[in-house]
């Protein structure tokens, strides 16, 4: 078994595309280079779009660490495989566990040479909100190897450390574009060309070097167990050079083919036959690192219960004491695994009304929060818009009897102007008429009869057509 982090590039405006890119790879059916995968992925532990939901919130979401768990064995069963995975993830959060910590694993069995895992591990606490780095170099390193050492010589499994295993020529700068490819190319080729008996020195490889199109620098300082060669990827002049190490750069270095296989053979016999001082070894070591980071993990990620007493206790009806006092095992210390699900009893609607815990709801229980939220604003909006209608109702409904107060205030005007009209033409042509009798300013008499019944006429044709439309803005019709 050999365990590899693997380094990632973030992208603080786009937090979660690597992560989903990476997802997308792993449980894809094509390769990195585009080619179909004879095998389809296996999701070995969780779900993909769960641990995606889970690390899409909060201010460490989209952050993450990245596994590769590489089984040269091809033999070794799907259960076996996901029980060392497993061990490994506990050695990466002691005291802490995939309910707070999400995880994601996914198996490939693509590959001729190997079984793989892809293992990604989230970079936060759940339960507290705060960041978690699975892996941190200089802390982990130590831990995760002597695991790594535990497990091999524990299982009898293939080990990268085993000197069978060891390469001839390796560059230090695998994570270059075409470097590992070139340095891997080469020592095929050296030990090809040390078999032939064509390299017998370290000024033959040299020279096989520059045979083959390479340029060794020779300016820069020469070590005894490495030298540099120019980037072939990169020609521009300030170019770092890919340094090459091996131990067939030494001066003391045997060429002779037998020996080279016989030394190689022997130290790896040597090194199978020490496996069980060395599992003890890398116990012991692993054991104490182990213990350091867990000491560390229950300090820093510790659930304070006084936080949440009020909501557990208005929510579940218990009390700080009552929790620490369930939760006791026998041995007097407090089970996370209750404590993590009264938890989870708390009211996601209490976390939500919070801004600082409301990224810590799950997404769909925030969707449906939030969709629950808008049905009630809907429903007192209609409310709301029934109580504005009747409002507008009463109002039209005053505003008519207003128009109909008004309407026949103007039609006892009218009628009151209508007889006044008509008492004032009836007396005019009254006094008209008595005074052509008595001959009276009988002269344009009848030219000013004649315009009073005209103005008359006039009057009651208008008085008829205001009354026609009024009909017809009542709906009438006519």
């Amino acid at each position: 078994m050999m365990i590899k982090p693997t380094a990632h590039k973030s992208n603080p405006s786009q937090p979660m595309k690597a992560v989903k890119n990476g997802i997308a790879y792993v449980t894809g059916g094509q390769d990195w280079e585009k080619n179909d995968r004879k095998a389809k992925p296996i999701e070995l532990i969780g779900q993909a779009d769960d641990f995606l939901m889970k690390i899409s919130n909060g201010p460490h979401r989209g952050k993450y660490t990245h596994f590769v768990v590489a089984f040269p064995e091809k033999e070794l069963s799907q259960k076996f495989v996901k029980d060392r995975v497993e061990e490994f993830i506990d050695a990466l959060m002691p005291g802490l566990d995939t309910a707070r910590v999400p995880v994601y694993a996914n198996l490939h069995r693509d590959k001729d040479s190997n079984q793989h895992v892809h293992l990604f591990v989230g970079g936060v606490d759940l339960a507290t909100g705060k960041r978690f780095n699975a892996y941190y170099h200089k802390h982990d390193f130590h831990r995760v190897d002597s695991f790594q050492n535990y497990t091999n010589a524990k299982f009898g499994m293939e080990d990268p450390k085993d000197p069978a295993k060891r390469r001839l020529i390796e560059a230090t700068n695998k994570k270059w574009p075409g470097v590992k490819e070139i340095a891997q190319q080469l020592n095929d080729h050296m030990e090809d060309q040390i078999e032939n008996g064509v390299i017998r020195s370290r000024a033959d490889i040299i020279k096989e070097i520059e045979r083959l199109g390479l340029e060794v620098n020779h300016d820069a300082k020469q070590r005894k167990s490495r030298i540099s060669i120019k980037n072939p990827n990169n020609t521009a002049e300030n170019a770092r050079p890919i340094a090459l190490r091996g131990e067939v750069f030494k001066a003391d270095f045997d060429f002779n083919v037998e020996s080279l296989r016989e030394k190689k053979q022997q130290e790896s016999n040597e090194f199978k036959a020490q496996a069980p001082e060395r599992m003890a070894e890398a116990q012991k070591k692993y054991e104490e690192l182990y213990q350091t980071r867990l000491e560390f993990n229950q300090s820093r990620y510790k659930i304070r219960l006084s936080k949440y007493a009020n909501r557990a206790k208005a929510t579940t009806g218990l009390s700080t004491g009552s929790i620490l006092n369930a939760s006791k095992k026998d041995d007097g210390k407090a089970d996370a695994d209750f404590i993590d699900n009264t938890l989870k009893n708390f009211r996601v609607s209490s976390m939500y009304a919070n801004p600082d815990t409301r990224w810590r709801v799950p997404l769909e229980a925030r969707q449906q929060i939030e969709k629950n939220k808008n049905k009630e604003n809907t429903n007192e909006e209609r409310t709301t818009d029934n109580r504005d209608i009747q409002a507008v109702i009463e109002s039209v409904n005053d505003f008519a009897r207003q128009v109909d107060n008004q309407n026949q205030r103007i039609d006892r005007s009218i009628e009151q102007q209508r007889g006044d009209a008509r008492s004032y033409i009836r007396k005019t042509r009254q006094r008209l008429e008595q005074n052509g009798s008595s001959g009276k300013g009988y002269t344009g008499i009848s030219k000013q009869l004649r315009e009073v019944e005209q103005c008359y006429d006039e009057y009651i044709k208008m008085m008829a057509n205001k009354a026609s439309r009024k009909r017809k803005e009542q709906g009438l019709g006519y």
